[in-house]
């Protein structure tokens, strides 16, 4: 039995976990029936206060390899507000490099980094994460009517910025992102300009796409509601996943149903996400062509990635598993 049952105040703000507190299963882990809805404002966290450490669960989306590294901002947020106390850092988007920032600050303040698998925080899955057994068996090899899809808008007209955290002071060594310098304690004066600086030329999805469909043809479908996913997911094989701010929600959402993706690499991608899924190289130039097509014209293969997708969801990254798996290690750790 874990030592930590019954041992934590959770104070809770943000709809981001409301994946990991439905059914209650979380608070086993807490002193109260209720979390207590306090935290601190523009921040996705929640927080769990113990007599002798806290821990501290956030949730942003990371950043691109392209962009040298992750803000400290929320990190630094915590510190001001809650001082010195020991502390772990539950961060799931974690890339060794990219948060190494985030890191050190951690360790230099009484606190450990731990990372955890992820969850989609939008709208198809909240709606349909507890429908998944049923919705998992129409998901045949005869349902399927697209071979790969792209579930999503190219954002052509807003373009996703490749944003550059360089903000430094005498107070804040480690860099955050010049529009968050209003979140801290101490900000720079109105004089600082708060304009962000961003990384030009980065390729977009439209890019991509194109770059993919050099080697395989790729349906591209958006603007859908969240009661109209389910039907498309369940009719296609295989979906593509270019990058957003981070990795993008809808790998989750897949693997949720059992359907693989083809993804380009980045640092973010954790050990999980990359056992079943199909990944490229960053830039699109290496594509696993010969093992897509392997997927896409089998029966047997299809069915057996299928359903080893399923298992590694149902062991990792259910919100029973990630709740139990962190309070685990976190216990380990102490």
């Amino acid at each position: 039995m874990s030592k930590l049952l019954n041992y934590f105040d959770l104070l809770y703000g943000c709809p981001r976990f409301d994946f990991l507190l439905q059914d209650d299963y979380i608070l086993k882990y807490c002193k109260s029936t209720q979390p207590t809805f306090q935290i601190l404002d523009n921040s996705p966290i929640i927080v769990f206060v113990g007599n002798d450490f806290n821990i501290y669960w956030e949730y942003r989306d990371g950043v691109m390899d392209v962009s040298p590294v992750e803000s400290c901002v929320v990190l630094y947020k915590i510190i001001e507000a809650f001082g010195s106390k020991p502390f772990v850092y539950v961060k799931p988007s974690f890339s060794h490099s990219k948060c190494k920032n985030i890191v050190n600050l951690a360790k230099e303040n009484n606190g450990v980094v731990m990372s955890c698998p992820k969850w989609s925080y939008m709208d198809f899955y909240r709606k349909f994460y507890t429908q998944r057994s049923e919705l998992r068996k129409k998901n045949t090899f005869e349902n399927k009517s697209i071979d790969t899809l792209f579930l999503g808008r190219l954002r052509i007209d807003t373009p996703t910025p490749r944003i550059v955290a360089d903000y430094t002071d005498e107070r804040y060594k480690y860099p955050i992102y010049r529009s968050q310098v209003d979140d801290l304690a101490h900000p720079p004066p109105e004089s600082f300009s708060r304009q962000q600086t961003e990384i030009p030329g980065y390729p977009q999805r439209p890019w991509f796409l194109e770059k993919l469909r050099e080697r395989i043809p790729v349906d591209q479908i958006e603007g859908l509601s969240a009661d109209e996913l389910p039907d498309v997911y369940l009719k296609s094989k295989i979906h593509f996943q270019p990058h957003g701010v981070g990795p993008r929600h809808s790998i989750y959402e897949c693997m949720m149903l059992g359907i693989p993706s083809i993804i380009p690499d980045c640092s973010y991608l954790d050990d999980i996400v990359r056992q079943h899924n199909f990944i490229c190289s960053e830039l699109m130039h290496w594509i696993p062509t010969d093992d897509i097509n392997n997927i896409l014209n089998s029966r047997e293969k299809y069915c057996e990635t299928r359903d080893a997708i399923i298992d590694l969801y149902e062991a990792n990254m259910t919100h029973t598993s990630i709740i139990d798996r962190v309070f685990k290690n976190i216990e380990s750790i102490i």
